[in-house]
C-alpha cells in the first residue's frame, strides 16, 4: 500500500508540475511563473532591410520604415497593419522612445555618421507634435556609424527634459545626449569604465546600444549591449560612472543578436536575451540576483521562462537582421506584457506573470490532528521539509485520512 501511495504522490506531482511547465510548448516556466503568448501576427512589412527596429506598447508595435520611398512610422496589432503615424522620418534604421512614449527616430542616412543637419526627430506619441535635433557643432557632434538606440529616459518635450545615451563605434566611450523642452540641451562624450570582455575589438560596434531601465528599487540604469557578449549595465552619478557586467553568456544557450533589455516587476529585476539558433526568434527572461548593498549581481542570472526557437535551424545573416527585439511594459504588481518583434517575420505579445507565494501546508493543513506531512517534489523526491519551488504536500491525519495539496513556495 506505501508502494501504491508514493507512486500515486509522484504521478500527481508529475500531473501538476506539467500544468506550470508544459515540456513541448514553446513558451514555458519555471516554478513561480507564468509566461503564455497573447497573440503572434505574421502581418509584417518585408524583407527586414527597411524595417530593423520596433518596439511595442499598448497593444500594438511602431516599426520604422527608412525606405527612401516610404520614411515612415507602421502602427501594427494582433490583427496586423493599423495605421502609419502622419509624420514623415528619415533614412536611419534607429529608431526608440521615452518614458512618456515619444518617439525618437534618425533622419540621416542609415550607416553613415551624423552631420550637421538635421539627424533626429522627436515625435509625439500620436504624431501629432514633432522637433528636430541637429548637432552644428563638430566638436560636439556624435562620431562614427550607430544602427540602434536603446530607450530614452524622461521626456523629450519636458522641461526636466530626457537622456539618449550612444555608444562611440571602436572605441571605449559613449555619448550622453541631453534633451530638454523638444530642444537639444547638451550632447558630450563619457569615457567608460570598461571594455566588452570578449568581442574581438573589446569596444563598441556599429550594431550596439545602449538602453534605460528602471530597477526594482527605483533607480535608472543604462545597459551597454554588444551583442555577442555580456551587456554592461551602468548607472550615473554626474559624469561619474559605475559599470556592472551582466554575466548572460553563463547561460549555455545564450544566442547573439540584438535586442536585449531589463525590467523591474515584483521586487525582482529581470533581463531579456536571445537565444540559439543565432539570429532566430528564441529567447529568455532571467531573474537577476541581489547583492547586500541592493544592488545589481551580475554574476546571477537564473532564467525562469523561455520562449523556444520558431525555427528548424539557425536562419543565417542573410535571411536575418541580427535583431530580436525585446520590450516589456508592466500592467499590475506582478505581471508584464513582453513584446517582440522579429524583424521580417512577427510580431507578439506575452503575458509573464510572477506568482504569488502560495502558504505553505504546515499553514493551511488541520493541524490540531495532523499526524505527518511529507513534500514531494516535481522529480518525485520526498521530504519532511518543503522544497523550493513546487511542492505536493500529502497530510496523514490521526483519523485516518489523507489530503493532498499543491503550493508553491
Amino acid at each position: 500500500m506505501k508502494q501504491i501511495l508514493s507512486y500515486s504522490v509522484f504521478a500527481l506531482a508529475m500531473l501538476c508540475a506539467a500544468s506550470v511547465i508544459p515540456a513541448t510548448a514553446q513558451n514555458s516556466a519555471s516554478d513561480g511563473y507564468l509566461f503564455e503568448q497573447q497573440w503572434k501576427n505574421t502581418s509584417v512589412p518585408t524583407p527586414f532591410h527597411n524595417y530593423r527596429q520596433g518596439f511595442g506598447c499598448d497593444d500594438q508595435f511602431y516599426i520604422q520604415d527608412k525606405g527612401s520611398d516610404q520614411k515612415k512610422i507602421h502602427v501594427y496589432g494582433s490583427g496586423g497593419f493599423v495605421e502609419d503615424l502622419p509624420v514623415t522620418t528619415g533614412l536611419g534604421s534607429n529608431f526608440t522612445c521615452d518614458q512618456a512614449g515619444n518617439m525618437l527616430v534618425r533622419l540621416g542616412q542609415y550607416q553613415r555618421p551624423m552631420t550637421a543637419n538635421a539627424e533626429i526627430r522627436l515625435i509625439s506619441p500620436d504624431g501629432s507634435t514633432t522637433a528636430d535635433i541637429s548637432f552644428p557643432d563638430a566638436d560636439t557632434r556624435p562620431l562614427g556609424r550607430s544602427d540602434h538606440w536603446g530607450f530614452v529616459k524622461g521626456d523629450v518635450f519636458s522641461a526636466e527634459g530626457a537622456r539618449l545615451v550612444v555608444g562611440r563605434p571602436n572605441t571605449g566611450n559613449i555619448y550622453v545626449i541631453d534633451i530638454k523642452n523638444g530642444a537639444l540641451d547638451q550632447c558630450k562624450m563619457l569615457e567608460l569604465p570598461f571594455l566588452f570582455s570578449d568581442a574581438a575589438d573589446r569596444e563598441f560596434a556599429s550594431d550596439d546600444y545602449v538602453s534605460h531601465w528602471v530597477d526594482a528599487a527605483g533607480r535608472d540604469h543604462f545597459l551597454a549591449v554588444h551583442r555577442s557578449d555580456n551587456p554592461i549595465d551602468l548607472t550615473f552619478d554626474g559624469d561619474n560612472i559605475t559599470a556592472n557586467t551582466i554575466r548572460v553568456k553563463s547561460y549555455s544557450n545564450f544566442g547573439t543578436s540584438n535586442g536585449v533589455n531589463c525590467f523591474a516587476l515584483a521586487g525582482k529585476n529581470y533581463i531579456m536575451f536571445s537565444t540559439q539558433p543565432n539570429w532566430n526568434d528564441g529567447f529568455v527572461i532571467a531573474e537577476l540576483g541581489t547583492t547586500a548593498t541592493g544592488d545589481i549581481d551580475g554574476e546571477s542570472v537564473n532564467v525562469v521562462a523561455w520562449h523556444d526557437n520558431s525555427y528548424a535551424s539557425s536562419l543565417g545573416t542573410d535571411d536575418s537582421s541580427c535583431n530580436n527585439w525585446l520590450n516589456a511594459e508592466t500592467t499590475g504588481d506582478r505581471s508584464a506584457y513582453i513584446y517582440q518583434y522579429f524583424p521580417g517575420y512577427y510580431t507578439a505579445k506575452y503575458l509573464f506573470t510572477v506568482q504569488e507565494e502560495t502558504p505553505t501546508a504546515v499553514e493551511t493543513v488541520r493541524a490540531d490532528d495532523a499526524t505527518n506531512v511529507t513534500y514531494v517534489n516535481a522529480q518525485g523526491q520526498s521530504s519532511v521539509a518543503p522544497f523550493n519551488g513546487f511542492n505536493v504536500a500529502v497530510t496523514r491525519h490521526a483519523d485516518g485520512t489523507t489530503t493532498v495539496e499543491k503550493l508553491f513556495r
